[in-house]
């Protein structure tokens, strides 16, 4: 690789990186928030949080004016009983990629739309 490519190179996973974090970042404080559904809350939270924003409070402000998405003070279920991080062992494979690929799309462009066809087939399951 020449020079210019090299440097372009590195200003590309520089960029990665950042994103990386900010998502990382934000899936924390999250976590540290109980919310019901993760992938529900992290698709609102990636669509309203921007780089550079301070995320506890971004998330403390989705926490305000959406508390559906989160556990009541004091309710926050365990990890290990949480249904959205286990998954059923009878459930079909293809159920579980046709919600996981509407989960992709509702955090992916942040549409209102995609998340209740999210939630709604995630309720279903």
């Amino acid at each position: 690789m020449t020079e210019p490519e090299l440097i372009t190179r590195i200003a590309e996973l520089e960029t990665q990186l950042i994103t990386l974090n900010h998502t990382h970042e934000i899936d924390r404080a999250l976590i540290a928030a109980s919310p019901v559904d993760l992938e529900s809350a992290r698709a609102v939270a990636r669509s309203q949080i921007k780089e550079g924003d301070d995320v506890g409070r971004a998330i403390q402000a989705l926490k305000a004016a959406k508390p559906f998405l989160f556990t009541p003070a004091g309710n926050a279920p365990s990890p290990r009983s949480s249904p959205s991080v286990m998954t059923p062992a009878s459930e079909p494979a293809s159920a579980r990629d046709t919600t996981q690929a509407l989960a992709d799309e509702a955090r992916t462009t942040g549409d209102r739309r995609a998340l209740l066809a999210y939630l709604r087939a995630r309720k279903s399951r």
